[in-house]
């Protein structure tokens, strides 16, 4: 009845077939449907660029009709550089239109909670908190909202997915979770078609030593753009990455601010890439240079890290639990804090022999069998909720 009074409304009758069309397009397939209820595991995600890459790892090394990803469209093209993902056992979909009760008996696992509408989802429907997975990707912890909300899901969820920061977790979202060592996020496919030791061995000599400051615009860039100026008379190169705005940038007047302080210490021995390249490109950038430094305090720019490591650079981060993470796996990583005491060629000089083991040992972290391992634990995890539920 109230349908069909909106209905004779001219502008609600507008929003009633925007509506409709939604239902249509969010709506699964019958086909789709059975299969997400027949799966043991149901992750929810956004299209950034790591979507593609981790579907599709979890989809040949563990059974496809026991995982069933629903993707919210989230983020353009332009920004992710990837197709949005699709497959038999990929949706698009919106919370709205979500029945809670298909999910009392499966493992939620939410892809970070960057993904819009997932944490009120939770908090609306608290009983699926006991089975439900957080995939920490950094900035969803560090600059995460302190509203009601946001705090009772995060203290109230079940498994934490997470390499590092696992005390900090705990002083603010307290102990009751179960931690794993995993976010279990791939970097994008494109990277599987990389050849790192090729890059390294068809790299011509700088004439400089080239210095990447962070991976995203950050205002801690001027902090250590002013630290290096000691070195500006050096024969050096500084670059950084402006195309990913982090949490700190509050306007591109900060990003003004990063490119005038820059040429005002470099001059033309400064320079940074604003726009977003794909995988195999970003790759050969980072190869590039001689020295990376993330002087950011919190876990992101991982990636950056792992291909420079492999690519034999020296690396210098500002996170203590990203670098013990790295430390408890044979991985030599340098303090940022220290650089404004060193001397130009303690900051440059780093071992072969430390080169030679952190290559190796970061092949190791990012095998195949080290994340099957560790994607395993959470996958197949023994969750007490799920358990009771299977003996009523």
């Amino acid at each position: 009845m109230i349908k069909q009074m909106i209905k004779h409304i001219p502008f609600a009758k507008r929003i009633y077939r925007v509506l409709r069309l939604l239902n249509v397009k969010y709506k699964l397939t019958k086909e789709k449907n059975a299969r997400m209820l027949k799966s043991k595991n149901i992750h929810f995600m956004h299209n950034d660029k790591f979507a593609n890459s981790t579907i599709n790892f979890i989809n040949k090394h563990f059974p496809k009709e026991e995982n069933f990803f629903l993707v919210v469209k989230a983020a353009s093209y332009e920004y992710t550089r990837q197709e949005f993902p699709k497959g038999e056992n990929i949706a698009e979909f919106i919370f709205d239109l979500l029945n809670p009760k298909y999910f009392t008996n499966k493992r939620l696992i939410f892809h970070s909670f960057y993904i819009p509408g997932s944490v009120d989802w939770l908090y609306k429907n608290q009983y699926l908190l006991p089975h439900s997975y957080w995939m920490v990707w950094g900035g969803d912890f560090y600059h995460a909202p302190t509203d009601k909300a946001n705090t009772f899901v995060r203290q109230n969820i079940y498994g934490l997915g997470c390499p590092s920061e696992h005390d900090l977790i705990k002083q603010r979202y307290g102990t009751n979770h179960k931690f794993f060592d995993s976010g279990m996020c791939v970097f994008p496919t494109d990277s599987k078609n990389i050849n790192f030791a090729e890059l390294r061995d068809k790299r011509i000599k700088n004439s400089a030593i080239v210095i990447q400051v962070n991976h995203s615009a950050c205002t801690s860039t001027l902090e250590m753009f002013d630290i290096l100026a000691k070195f500006k008379d050096e024969n050096i190169h500084i670059r950084t990455i402006l195309s990913y705005k982090t949490s700190y940038i509050k306007s591109n007047q900060d990003i003004i601010k990063i490119i005038d302080k820059g040429h005002e210490i470099f001059g033309d021995k400064f320079s940074y890439l604003d726009k977003v390249i794909p995988p195999a490109d970003y790759a050969e950038y980072i190869a590039g240079n001689d020295i990376l430094i993330l002087n950011i305090n919190q876990g992101s720019g991982v990636g950056n890290v792992n291909s420079s490591l492999i690519l034999g650079r020296k690396v210098f981060i500002k996170d203590k639990g990203i670098m013990q993470y790295f430390q408890k796996n044979g991985i030599k990583i340098f303090d940022s804090n220290k650089i404004k005491d060193m001397s130009f060629q303690e900051f440059c000089e780093i071992a072969q022999e430390t080169v030679i083991d952190n290559i190796k040992n970061t092949e190791a972290l990012l095998s195949e069998e080290r994340l099957i391992s560790d994607f395993s634990e959470i996958l197949n995890d023994c969750c007490p909720a799920l358990m009771e539920k299977q003996h009523d």
